[in-house]
């Protein structure tokens, strides 16, 4: 007489394994394509912001007849803060921005460091002038203070930097173009015009 067995059906252990295993690889690869493009986003839109604050200048400097210097002080060499620019009314460098821009963007009120740069001296490029370039013509400034980071860390300003240099300069000089690093701290200057 066959004795008849009662058998399971199911998974063994090694296919759970294998399933959780596979699920866990698409997952990572899932994320880490996500958030690449998520930090992607957030270089265009500050990229973006910054032209909004170049198409504000130029306008400003076409009604204005002429490009504001700043010759003088601690902002010769630092800048002007656009917080200040938008802030001011009267007696200042930029009076009734605010009817041209009315607030810094969003995506820019991360950096420590957004302002205005114009010594009156036309931009030029050159190892003569590697000490004094990065704040010749008109230029906006971005960056972090010295040990200051950003959400997360310094990738974003990289990022933006390599951005805009493929986008406008495409070259790989640094120092040289539309778009340079440089001064003590980790910045970014985006030059608009020349004097």
């Amino acid at each position: 007489m066959n004795s008849l067995r009662k058998t399971t059906s199911g998974f063994t252990m090694i296919e759970i394994l294998v399933v959780i295993t596979i699920i866990s690889l698409l997952t990572s690869v899932l994320f880490y394509s996500t958030t690449k493009a998520r930090n992607k986003a957030k270089v265009i839109r500050a990229f973006n912001d910054i032209q909004q604050i170049e198409t504000a200048l130029h306008v400003y400097q076409q009604d204005a007849g002429s490009w504001p210097t700043v010759t003088t002080g601690p902002e010769r060499n630092y800048g002007v803060n656009f917080t200040d620019i938008l802030t001011c009314t009267s007696g200042c460098l930029f009076p009734g921005f605010v009817d041209y821009m009315s607030d810094v963007p969003e995506d820019l009120s991360q950096f420590s460091i957004l302002s205005y740069h114009n010594k009156g001296a036309a931009y030029q490029c050159g190892e003569a002038h590697l000490d004094d370039q990065h704040t010749t013509g008109v230029s906006i400034r971005i960056g972090s203070k010295v040990g200051e980071t950003t959400d997360n860390g310094d990738t974003l300003l990289h990022d933006l930097y390599e951005y805009m240099n493929e986008e406008i300069d495409q070259d790989d000089n640094p120092n040289c173009g539309r778009v340079r690093k440089g001064g003590t701290s980790n910045s970014i200057y985006y030059l608009i015009a020349d004097n």
